[in-house]
């Protein structure tokens, strides 16, 4: 996508869901609609020019990468609206939901570098999969099965959450046009 001019009633917005193997992330106006997304990967290997073969890379690793992966799209972008999907706790699993809290605060820092006249909104789950699917509980097939209705094809399960959560913002960025009419 070539970047056009968005002039503030047709702000872009960057939507990002963060997870500890790959970082899903979309952009969009409200007049012209989700316009790309993205699947980031997190690799858990990478080579070692001193050993000479792949090693496991740790989590604080796959975070490096993740900044040094988001900074040229955020520079090609130039968002003015960041959504991200909050942090929720999952008492089953709490150090998966301590790295995917450390790993949407990342995300929240290198973009407001960036940009730090962004502004961030942040949703919970629940939230964006009621207003988007009409089921805050959906699960992971109903989510694929919307996205790959809506006509998008997605490498990853958080690309498909970073386009339902774009969604969202762009309604309530909608909203915001028309009220301000």
């Amino acid at each position: 996508m070539t970047n056009r001019y968005v002039t503030p009633l047709d702000p872009m917005v960057m939507a990002v869901d963060p997870s500890t193997q790959s970082v899903g992330v979309a952009f969009g106006t409200p007049a012209r609609g989700i316009t790309d997304s993205y699947t980031l990967t997190l690799p858990a290997k990478e080579f070692n020019y001193a050993l000479n073969k792949k090693v496991a890379t740790t989590y604080e690793q796959r975070l490096n990468i993740l900044v040094t992966l988001l900074a040229p799209l955020v520079r090609k972008y130039k968002p003015m609206i960041l959504a991200l999907e909050q942090p929720h706790s999952n008492p089953k699993n709490v150090q998966s939901s301590v790295k995917v809290a450390l790993a949407t605060g990342l995300v929240w820092g290198s973009v407001v570098i960036l940009r730090p006249e962004i502004a961030v909104q942040l949703y919970t789950p629940g939230e964006w999969k009621a207003a988007v699917l009409g089921n805050g509980n959906a699960d992971k097939v109903t989510i694929a099965a919307y996205v790959a209705l809506m006509g998008a094809t997605v490498n990853s399960q958080d690309e498909a959450d970073a386009r339902c959560i774009l969604e969202y913002a762009l309604s309530l960025a909608t909203q915001d046009m028309l009220e301000m009419e």
